[in-house]
């Protein structure tokens, strides 16, 4: 899973409220679709390996190796890399948007 917000929005405090390490005293929920989150000019691949590419980590060869990793470990097939968002299911989305959760720990 991954929350993700500007600085401020209160991830930490919905990590402190699930944790129970605060108690929740009012808020709203909202879940953000996860193709308005992704670029659609970029392929699943691209986006994935972008934070690589941007923080210098690794050549193209080791985050390809690494990006095929993440999509294994959330249930993507390879093929996936080359697909853009718009061609995927709405789970299928999200997952390529947070591939740093395992299919072990989705329900």
């Amino acid at each position: 899973m991954a929350l993700v917000g500007e600085s401020g929005s209160g991830k930490s405090t919905t990590a402190y409220c699930i944790l129970r390490l605060e108690d929740v005293t009012a808020g709203s929920v909202f879940f953000q679709d996860p193709l308005a989150s992704l670029n659609p000019r970029m392929t699943i691949g691209d986006i994935i390996t972008e934070p690589l590419v941007v923080h210098g980590i690794g050549d193209p060869a080791s985050r390809r190796a690494r990006m095929h990793e993440l999509l294994d470990r959330v249930g993507l097939r390879p093929d996936t890399a080359a697909r853009k968002a718009h061609e995927l299911s709405g789970g299928r989305a999200s997952a390529s948007g947070s591939p740093g959760r395992s299919r072990s720990s989705r329900s």
